[in-house]
């Protein structure tokens, strides 16, 4: 673990001095979708909007079945300060994210490079 790592603010992942380059990946599993629909990750870096994602994926989900969408290692350019986090979006408030203690269900994995 990298020290220079630090859990920020909203449960991302703030960048501290010295790093110039991560490798970041998430995944996250609904458990319970209670209707049919796209449901999509990002990893985005300091805010989330278009210019500021690093890693997207989406993938159509039917109605009561369990699904993980997963965003593959990528390499991100990166300042002191940026903060890294997973965001989701799903057009049903009543979906339910899995998640348990291994984070191998709902995770994102920041990793210093070089």
């Amino acid at each position: 673990i990298d020290s220079r790592l630090i859990v920020g603010s909203n449960g991302g992942i703030e960048i501290g001095s010295g790093i110039s380059y991560v490798l970041v990946s998430g995944q996250l599993t609904f458990s319970d979708t209670p209707s049919s629909a796209s449901r999509h990750i990002r990893i985005v870096k300091n805010s989330f909007s278009d210019a500021n994602t690093v890693g997207w994926t989406y993938n159509y989900i039917d109605s009561g079945h369990p699904k993980s969408l997963t965003i593959p290692p990528i390499l991100a350019s990166v300042t002191q300060g940026d903060v890294i986090s997973l965001w989701y979006y799903t057009p049903d408030s009543s979906d339910t994210i899995s998640g348990n203690t291994f984070g191998g269900r709902t995770s994102l994995t920041v990793q210093t490079v070089g």
